[in-house]
């Protein structure tokens, strides 16, 4: 997970302010069937650091949860072969990972 913080540097003139960036280089699983979405999310959380895999159905998802053990996933409600919630569900069978609905 990124964190940001913005610490104050003092000045002559007084406070400046800069922003100092703390990296980690975490996995988080997109599922959701519309590619561009999927392709979206990716392009804008790897630049931020993120270490993104994509699939495109419930059952897809599933499967790449088990392989790369996220650090956290986004997932789409209404998918086909297996809907969001009741991968969700599966989910949190398996532990606390935490889960974002789009």
């Amino acid at each position: 997970m990124e964190y940001f913080a913005t610490l104050p540097a003092r000045r002559a003139s007084g406070y400046k302010r800069r922003e100092e960036t703390i990296m980690a280089n975490e996995k988080i699983l997109v599922v959701d069937d519309d590619t561009n979405i999927c392709e979206l999310l990716r392009l804008y959380l790897t630049k931020e650091g993120y270490q993104v895999t994509t699939a495109n159905d419930g059952e897809e998802g599933l499967e790449k949860f088990d392989q790369i053990k996220p650090d956290m996933v986004l997932l789409d409600v209404m998918m086909p072969k297996m809907d969001g919630l009741e991968v969700c569900r599966r989910i949190r069978k398996a532990g606390n990972t935490p889960v974002m609905m789009l």
